[in-house]
């Protein structure tokens, strides 16, 4: 008489019971559904990753964000305004140090002084500031220019009186000045139409 397995036999030689569990079965048909809606395919939700839509999208936001992270490690190329006012400030300093010279020596007596030196670091200095959009200093500058125009139209009036000048030089003296007093007033006139 053969003798049948029983479960304290599992495992045990060849009486062993092998139990075999499919995970991956799917449950069994709803005798209900209709053969058309088990053959419909699933719909994908439209906020789903699985969503190919989506997928592009979080796709091209990833490429810009790394071309713009990118972008911000890299070097930056100075914009034409910075270039300008770089070569400005560039200017200016030249300026001052040939009138420092320029002073150093009327200072000790091995030069007449000239007006020109402080009159075109006053300009240099009144561009710089106009470029900047620096309201004060442009005033601030073309103050200077008509103080060293007045400076200039004396000088050509002593030179005059002493008939050691011209008419000529005492005339673009006066223009000068004339020039200077307009370009102060203009700006102080653009100023206060600018404050309304």
């Amino acid at each position: 008489m053969n003798q049948l397995p029983n479960k304290t036999d599992a495992g045990n030689g060849s009486y062993g019971i092998c139990r075999v569990i499919d995970a991956s079965r799917s449950p069994s048909p709803d005798p209900k559904r209709s053969a058309k809606e088990r053959s419909r395919p699933a719909s994908i939700n439209p906020t789903s990753p699985a969503n190919p839509m989506n997928a592009y999208l979080v796709a091209v936001m990833i490429t810009v964000s790394g071309a713009l992270v990118a972008e911000d490690r890299g070097t930056v190329s100075p914009s034409p305004g910075a270039t300008i006012i770089a070569r400005l400030e560039q200017i200016v300093s030249l300026r001052q140090k040939a009138a420092h010279q320029h002073a150093l020596r009327v200072s000790a007596n091995r030069k007449a002084y000239d007006f020109s030196y402080d009159l075109e670091l006053a300009s240099a200095e009144l561009e710089l500031a106009r470029e900047r959009h620096a309201d004060a200093d442009s005033i601030k500058a073309l103050n200077q220019i008509v103080v060293i125009r007045r400076k200039a139209l004396d000088f050509e009036k002593s030179l005059l009186s002493s008939d050691r000048g011209s008419a000529k030089s005492f005339t673009d003296a006066s223009v000068a000045l004339l020039h200077a007093e307009i370009d102060m007033e203009r700006e102080v006139q653009k100023q206060k139409a600018g404050k309304k």
